[in-house]
């Protein structure tokens, strides 16, 4: 994924950044920003000094898939 393509990625989000922020959280990758999606990025937000809104902002993306 480009990271000219980032955007705040968010519940009811579906698509290749969906899935690329899922495998990166450890998840199994579907592609769906669902709740599950949410609760582990809320998660890793918190453990990384992010604000834990369950919402993948570009900083958050980019951190997270480095």
């Amino acid at each position: 994924v480009s990271q000219s393509r980032y955007t705040h990625v968010k519940r009811g989000d579906r698509g290749e950044t969906v899935s690329v922020i899922q495998t990166a959280l450890g998840m199994r990758a579907d592609g769906v920003f669902g709740v599950a999606t949410e609760a582990t990025l809320r998660v890793w937000q918190a453990k990384n000094g992010f604000v834990a809104n369950g919402v993948a902002s570009p900083e958050v993306i980019k951190k997270l898939v480095g």
